[in-house]
């Protein structure tokens, strides 16, 4: 892997008390209690060996939706996740969604566009234990649960791009368990100031290849600079802006059927027990 462009980030004097709390929480200073920005790229794992033009390009490597940026390697550094479900549907060989929730961090309860709540899917693992084995397959096929990790991605020595990389099943699974890890290790909060290595390793017979997740480097602590701070307020405005259309369309939908709730109680509303683990790899290609 060529050497990247990590030392290029410069610390800066950032008044730490003058952060607003989200982004305070966000870069681990401070615990927490208790096409919607351009900024943000999409960055996807890419299977196919040409593009939607019939160009040729490299597969299965990770790729930012749009550009000419892959690599079977990168550098990552996280900054934020969160949790969302999403119901699609294949019509003339193309995906589209039918319906989607609200970004959420674990332990809440998603409203979703439809009226409804985590796209009819039942999240809490302990109703969940009550089903069979068909009912719990039903309800994974109801909707996907998925992981958007929010971070800086570094393509060899190419500048940093603010990314959205969305992952469901094993691969949510694997970043998760680095980052606990991480946090175990250095402390809590502390896995944004950190790069990870993301590589792609191939198993013979499946197009999809498996990720591959590691700390690059716990002795090399990364400073919270300007650009760091930016990057969390472009995360948390994508959040909002998306989750205030969702709400709406919610609300909508309620008014539509007449059985209009509280939005504040449902989107407040825990779920304690809420698992991702046996999730399918279903990730879908776009």
């Amino acid at each position: 892997m060529s050497k990247t462009k990590v030392q290029t980030m410069v610390e800066e004097d950032i008044d730490i008390s003058s952060l607003p709390d989200d982004i305070a929480i966000m870069l681990g200073y401070k615990q927490a209690s208790g096409d919607i920005d351009t900024k943000i790229r999409r960055m996807k794992i890419n299977i196919d060996d040409v593009d939607s033009d019939g160009n040729e390009v490299p597969p299965k490597t990770f790729n930012v939706y749009g550009t000419n940026l892959y690599a079977k390697s990168i550098l990552f550094r996280p900054l934020d996740s969160y949790n969302q479900v999403l119901r699609t549907v294949q019509k003339s060989g193309i995906w589209k969604t039918e319906n989607e929730t609200v970004l959420f961090k674990p332990g809440q309860q998603p409203i979703d566009i439809g009226g409804g709540v985590a796209c009819g899917r039942i999240l809490s693992q302990s109703l969940q234990a009550e089903m069979t084995e068909s009912e719990r397959d039903l309800n994974r096929k109801k909707a996907s649960f998925y992981t958007h990790l929010f971070g800086l991605a570094y393509f060899n020595n190419e500048e940093p791009v603010l990314v959205d990389f969305r992952l469901t099943g094993s691969k949510g699974m694997v970043v998760s368990n680095v980052l606990r890890q991480i946090e175990k290790e250095i402390g809590k909060g502390k896995h944004t100031r950190y790069l990870l290595k993301f590589s792609l390793v191939s198993e013979k017979g499946s197009i999809h290849p498996n990720l591959a997740v590691e700390p690059h480097d716990l002795s090399k602590e990364l400073p919270v600079n300007k650009d760091i701070v930016d990057a969390a307020k472009d995360i948390l405005s994508f959040v909002q802006r998306k989750n205030a259309w969702v709400t709406q369309k919610y609300e909508a939908a309620q008014m539509q059927k007449g059985t209009r709730q509280s939005t504040k109680k449902l989107v407040d509303s825990i779920v304690s027990d809420v698992s991702v683990n046996d999730l399918p790899d279903d990730e879908i290609p776009f």
